[in-house]
């Protein structure tokens, strides 16, 4: 036990909070990790209690900790099936820990902490503002409110053992492709529609009561959300989820320790293709080069391109499935009303908060690791560096921009102002995020890591571009409400000054040390 919790110890802070061994300046580096945490936290927290609130008020309070629980399943499941593989069976450090003197159910258990921890945040972010309104609102009695509390811990429990699954399942079938990689991000990727899908798609509901459709709601995303209807079997159902909950986790546990090494050898081991016999040396330009080494380097990594670019996933298939079906099938599909409306006048900041959702320069410097001086010490100036790592961000925000303008442009009236601000809002937002990203990863790099996830989720790096990307999509909305701006002129103000930022930021980032 004592080794297990040293061992979890090393993981938090090594992989969550940053602070390696090697790592300098560790009390400012603790200190934004903290307050980034802590930020992300505030804003999921404050989301949801909007939200619960708003059931609420629609006298679906007996369905008010059914949501909760829904919703955190959702998202822990859509958390822990991108990144559990890479805790578990792809860190660097499971060799040099085996040579240690512990147990191998010892260094399991401390990387099971490691992602319990980071869904109990998840969990806790959206169940405690629920759990905290409905005893402000006297709808349960405070005893209930700390049972609630208490079942909170265990939520996390059965999303992460059913996504952990699906994700070395995923895996299994990428390795028995030659490009793993690209099979992995599509199975991903298929997996995460189809399951949006399956919970968004609505039933003729013209006659149907309005209890009946938030029921059938929850059920869809998690059946066992029926146990947490507020009622009178309430407790039972809770003592029941606990039960399953137990259960489950067990047999998780019996065959990850039984056969966690069968499965950390298989997806380590790679593709047995064809043997190559002849050899082809090409000479490419230093900016080509680059920018294709970057490229491999970025698609080389499932869980990078995952975790990087699922806004622009999102944004690809939302478009194409508009221009083969339609937008009214699209609303009808989701829920969404007037979206032909929102479409004409708020596009542009729709489109841009899809691309600032995926940003690689974030973690493209952190991920280079021990190998950084070898980019350092090449014959290339550290402005073909820069440009390289910026110019994969923007292609890959160039996918989601074109068949995002493209369908928009076919599917949705406009006028002269609108499609110009369409065309060049993202493409500011887009370069923008990407020099901001580069900026405060050269100014927080982590080069010293275990496993990539720790970097392109977790790192000081990637949570200050992930805040400042939700400011600017929230900035021009704020104008228009406080100052009363119209979105035009909300707009323009904003692109001028990214612009601005971007290009001093881009001067400031040519002139860094990138091995200092």
């Amino acid at each position: 036990m004592k080794n297990t919790m040293i061992l979890a110890k090393n993981q938090v802070f090594n992989n969550l909070l940053n602070i390696g061994n090697g790592e300098k300046n560790k009390k400012e580096t603790l200190t934004y990790t903290a307050l980034s945490l802590f930020s992300v936290f505030l804003l999921v927290c404050l989301y949801n209690l909007f939200s619960i609130k708003s059931i609420i008020e629609m006298g679906l309070n007996k369905y008010a900790m059914s949501y909760g629980v829904s919703v955190s399943f959702f998202f822990v499941v859509l958390a822990t099936i991108f990144k559990s593989n890479s805790i578990f069976f792809y860190n660097k450090d499971f060799e040099m820990l085996s040579s240690f003197p512990v147990k191998k159910s010892e260094v399991i258990a401390s990387k099971f902490f490691l992602l319990y921890l980071i869904d109990i945040v998840i969990c806790e972010s959206i169940l405690l503002p629920d759990m905290i309104l409905l005893v402000v609102k006297q709808y349960i009695s405070i005893k209930l409110f700390l049972f609630f509390l208490a079942t909170s811990i265990v939520t996390p429990v059965i999303p992460m053992c059913v996504a952990s699954i699906l994700a070395i399942l995923i895996e299994i079938l990428g390795n028995l492709f030659k490009r793993k990689n690209i099979v992995n991000i599509v199975l991903s990727f298929l997996f995460f529609i189809g399951y949006f899908i399956a919970i968004s798609i609505n039933r003729d509901e013209k006659n149907v009561a309005l209890e009946e459709i938030v029921e059938n709601k929850l059920i869809k995303i998690f059946p066992l959300a029926k146990l947490f209807y507020i009622g009178e079997n309430l407790q039972n159902g809770i003592v029941l989820f606990i039960l399953i909950s137990v259960v489950i986790f067990s047999l998780y546990c019996f065959l990850i320790m039984k056969n966690y090494d069968n499965i950390h050898q298989y997806l380590n081991r790679s593709f047995q293709g064809k043997s190559c016999i002849n050899l082809e040396i090409k000479i490419k330009k230093p900016c080509r080069a680059l920018f294709e080494k970057e490229l491999r380097r970025y698609l080389g990594s499932s869980s990078y391109v995952i975790n990087t670019s699922l806004g622009v996933m999102v944004l690809c298939f939302t478009s194409v499935a508009s221009i083969l079906f339609g937008v009214s099938n699209i609303e009808k599909l989701f829920g969404i009303r007037s979206l032909d409306l929102i479409l004409s006048q708020y596009a542009s900041l729709v489109i841009a908060s899809f691309l600032v959702m995926s940003c690689t320069t974030s973690s493209s410097i952190s991920l280079e690791g021990n190998n950084l001086w070898i980019l350092q010490s090449s014959p290339v100036s550290v402005k073909k560096i820069v440009n390289s790592k910026i110019a994969v961000n923007i292609l890959i925000h160039f996918i989601g921009y074109f068949f995002a303008v493209t369908m928009i442009f076919l599917k949705i009236k406009l006028n002269v102002i609108q499609m110009l601000s369409i065309l060049i809002v993202p493409i500011c937002y887009s370069l923008f995020i990407s020099v901001v990203g580069l900026y405060i990863n050269m100014r927080y790099m982590k080069l010293i890591w275990s496993d990539e996830i720790s970097v392109v989720k977790h790192s000081t790096a990637a949570i200050l571009t992930n805040l400042i990307a939700i400011f600017m999509v929230a900035a021009p909305v704020t104008m228009m409400i406080f100052l009363n701006l119209s979105y035009q002129i909300a707009m323009l103000i904003i692109c001028t000054l990214m612009l601005i930022v971007c290009q001093k930021l881009y001067r400031v980032t040519l002139s860094a040390n990138l091995c200092r």
